[in-house]
């Protein structure tokens, strides 16, 4: 009897002993690495609007409005980068397409062939800050069917980089006509 409780408490100063032969195992990290960030945009009455700190207007007068600026924001860019507009009034009609070409080097890019065509445009300057790439676009509303033919309500904004996947970005945006 006595033997088997010295076996049974050998076992158990066994199982409970550190085995130094062994490596520890390796660490574990505490949470994934975060992943790209998502793209932002800033709608503003001019460009230093847009790209300001100040919070966006929660609409804008469609009668009173010169120019409608936005900043859109992403993690990066291509050498040169071909940014999509798209406009969509609120009864779901698309009202008007856009393209504009952007580089941090506009020096050495100056203008563009647009994918698959022979018409070359300008190309914009982009802006980086820290980790994060700016681009700049407006859309001249005075003088144009958004004033000459008012339709007020949320509009849609889509905004899309070629071959930069997760830049596609849609932001309500809304108009309203005061007399």
């Amino acid at each position: 009897m006595a033997a088997r409780r010295f076996l049974t408490a050998l076992l158990v100063l066994a199982a409970c002993s550190n085995d130094k032969t062994q490596p520890p195992p390796p660490p574990q990290p505490d949470a994934a690495p975060p992943g790209p960030a998502s793209p932002t945009i800033k709608f503003g009455i001019n460009e230093a609007d847009a790209l300001s700190g100040n919070p966006q207007p929660s609409s804008f007068d469609l009668l009173t409005l010169r120019e409608l600026w936005f900043a859109y924001s992403l993690p990066s860019i291509g050498d040169v980068a071909f940014m999509h507009i798209e406009t969509t009034m609120p009864n779901g009609v698309q009202y008007a397409t856009y393209l504009a070409a952007y580089s941090l080097d506009t020096a050495n890019h100056m203008t563009a062939n647009i994918p698959g065509s022979m018409v070359s445009i300008t190309v914009r300057p982009a802006t980086k800050k820290g980790d994060v790439v700016t681009m700049t676009y407006g859309i001249s509303i005075s003088g144009t069917d958004y004033q000459r033919h008012p339709y007020p309500g949320t509009w849609q904004v889509h905004v899309y980089v070629d071959g930069i996947t997760g830049s596609d970005l849609v932001a309500n945006i809304n108009f309203t006509v005061t007399q």
